[in-house]
């Protein structure tokens, strides 16, 4: 049986526990502590003593003991009669005697009882799972201190503009970074978008770059390009003459004369004698008349009609351009197939019209009416 372990339970709850015919263990609570050298923070304690004075038996270990071990007051009188027995024997003897958790006993050198703690264990119901630990110095300023530096500035205060614009140059390195890492991570998401939808993005520019063709072509050459004109016969000089063929005559192309039922093409020469009396024009070229004189030849340009397509839409497969045709035409238009473009893509047209200044009002009423994306296209090979 540990006697020395139902005396260390009962100093939790008492402050004196005697053993009796041995001496008394008297606990004293002391409150936090700090130590300003070592800067070591204590936590409240229990100090235990030894009083070889407090022998008579008040009953409290030995009832706690007959409580624990289930014996009777007189059998547990017994037991701690004999743990004193041997701790007077071991004393005698100058052994240390041992209380676990608490302490030890021995004699010194002059014969004097000495009760030394076990300071591993705080019995103060306070201080449960508390520790001493050791805390850094906090630096404060002085009163004195403080004054001063108002007065005279540290030389870092001195210093602190220039680590300022270091600072601000840090800061607009790192705004440039984030502006460079963001406009990338767009030109990226541009660049993607791009690759995933490159046929629509060719037939749009290719649409666009053909209506503005064609708009400032005819605002340059007019609807019905150039003007026919028939001058009057009058006398003019051979000068004159010799001057003539290179200023009408387009691009210096023959033009063709029918005498009688057979038809042979000739030259027909400006400044020469010769009469035409019919003319053959070859299909796509530009209607040319000559004016017959005894003194000049004159090749008049007649105007050549433009057509234009109202275009509706474009199509990767030709079964889809064939069935919108259908469905315009079901709604009254005169649609058809306006070829394809570079990318092959099949163009469907509202309506084929004369004149871009038609085509033109045309295309107000169909995005008026009918579709809002619809555009102009030149009828090729005019």
């Amino acid at each position: 049986m540990r006697i020395d372990q139902y005396i260390s339970e009962l100093l939790y709850d008492f402050e004196c526990v005697v053993l009796p015919g041995l001496g008394g263990f008297i606990a004293s609570d002391r409150p936090a502590a700090i130590n300003s050298i070592n800067h070591n923070f204590n936590p409240p304690f229990r100090k235990l003593m030894f009083n070889k004075y407090l022998k008579d038996n008040d009953g409290l270990l030995v009832n706690h003991i007959a409580k624990a071990e289930n014996l009777t007051f007189k059998q547990a009188g017994e037991k701690v009669d004999q743990f004193v027995e041997n701790c007077h024997e071991d004393l005698q003897n100058n052994r240390v005697v041992v209380f676990e958790n608490i302490g030890m006993l021995h004699f010194d050198n002059n014969q004097h009882l000495v009760f030394e703690q076990d300071t591993n264990v705080n019995y103060h119901p306070e201080a449960f799972g508390m520790s001493d630990f050791v805390s850094p110095v906090i630096k404060r300023a002085t009163d004195k201190e403080k004054i001063k530096g108002m007065i005279f500035p540290h030389r870092e205060d001195l210093s602190k503009p220039a680590d300022r614009k270091g600072e601000k140059e840090a800061e607009k390195k790192r705004n440039a970074g984030i502006i460079a890492v963001i406009s990338a991570s767009v030109l990226l998401l541009f660049l993607g978008w791009g690759l995933m939808n490159h046929n629509q993005i060719s037939a749009y520019w290719e649409n666009q770059a053909s209506f503005l063709q064609f708009i400032i072509s005819g605002s340059h050459q007019g609807e019905t390009g150039p003007v026919t004109m028939d001058l009057p016969d009058r006398p003019v000089t051979k000068k004159a003459i010799k001057k003539e063929p290179g200023k009408i005559m387009e691009k210096n192309e023959p033009a063709t004369t029918e005498t009688g039922s057979d038809t042979q093409k000739k030259p027909v020469l400006a400044g020469t004698g010769n009469t035409s009396t019919k003319e053959t024009i070859p299909a796509g070229r530009p209607h040319t008349t000559t004016v017959a004189d005894h003194t000049k030849n004159v090749t008049v340009v007649k105007p050549t009609a433009k057509y234009y397509y109202i275009i509706a839409g474009s199509f990767s497969e030709k079964e889809n351009a064939v069935r919108l045709v259908e469905n315009l035409k079901r709604h009254g238009f005169d649609a058809v197939m306006a070829g394809t473009s570079k990318s092959g893509m099949y163009r469907v047209a509202y309506m084929t019209v004369e004149g871009l200044s038609a085509a033109s009002k045309k295309l107000v009423a169909v995005r008026s009416e009918n579709n809002g994306d619809a555009w102009i296209l030149r009828k090729p090979n005019q």
